[in-house]
């Protein structure tokens, strides 16, 4: 019985995890994340309801249906998002009617809400269903171990950090990197904690990303990185980063408060903030 249940726990988890990574939301270009941003800002100032009360206000909503898409490249010109006299005629009827009273301010037409648009909502109430299920299975479940994979709770935290819940993407890639050692948790976190300006657990993720670096990093090696090819250019820069944010006196402040646990890669955290500083990097 209990290995068919775990088979089951394991089971569901698969295809979660396989959903969480086919969602609208994890598949946004750069472009649309930037925008879905935004629409995240509004989303959390708003509230979903009024979300749509003044895209309705703003947008005439059209229903396409499915497998038509002959008007993709159509909608992309500005011009094309004007409501035509045959699309809002009853509309620019009452926009004309009030722009004839003195006093009031003159009001636009509507325009056709653009499949882009459409693709960052639908984003975002895909994100808000994961979001929320995951936040009931928290309430339902208050006192039970997490024992979901580390690659569901990476995607958790992507999950998160789309809809700006910067304590829910901590605890989610807190739970990742306790699974596995996971470059972009540690990253991610290191980005949490910095913009938080928490120095010192800023720097804890760096020595954690030095340690997966460079693992075999012992106090007796003079160039710790000479093995691996130089410092990768990813580490560098996090480190780059990590100083400009705090400057370089800081830094090594915040790295001599780290706990015993990574003594094993202070040495390499070390070489690490002092080529930085070599190349100039110094922070203000």
């Amino acid at each position: 019985a209990t290995a068919g249940v775990a088979s089951a726990a394991a089971d569901a988890e698969r295809e979660l995890l396989k959903s969480l990574e086919s969602c609208p939301g994890a598949l946004l270009s750069r472009v649309e994340c930037a925008a879905y941003e935004v629409l995240v800002g509004l989303h959390r100032q708003l509230g979903w309801d009024e979300l749509l009360k003044q895209r309705s206000q703003v947008f005439l909503m059209v229903d396409v249906p499915e497998g038509e898409d002959g008007a993709d490249e159509e909608e992309d010109d500005p011009e094309e998002g004007i409501v035509s006299s045959e699309l809002g005629s009853s509309y620019q009827g009452s926009a004309v009617a009030s722009e004839e009273v003195p006093g009031r301010p003159k009001r636009l037409p509507k325009r056709l809400c653009s499949k882009f648009l459409d693709r960052l909502f639908q984003a975002l109430h895909s994100d808000l269903g994961f979001f929320n299920d995951w936040r009931r299975e928290q309430e339902q479940l208050p006192r039970r171990p997490a024992h979901s994979s580390g690659a569901l709770w990476m995607q958790r935290g992507s999950l998160a950090t789309r809809l700006q819940q910067s304590g829910q993407a901590e605890l989610a890639f807190r739970l990742c990197q306790a699974r596995c050692a996971c470059p972009r948790a540690s990253l991610e976190l290191l980005g949490i904690y910095a913009k938080c300006d928490h120095a010192v657990e800023a720097v804890a993720q760096l020595a954690v990303l030095c340690g997966i670096a460079a693992p075999d990093v012992g106090p007796n090696d003079a160039r710790p990185w000479a093995r691996y090819g130089g410092w990768p250019d990813w580490l560098f820069e996090a480190a780059a980063k990590l100083i400009c944010r705090f400057d370089i006196s800081a830094v090594h402040a915040a790295a001599g408060q780290l706990p015993d646990v990574c003594v094993q890669v202070r040495f390499a955290l070390a070489e690490l903030l002092r080529a930085a500083g070599d190349a100039g990097v110094e922070g203000t």
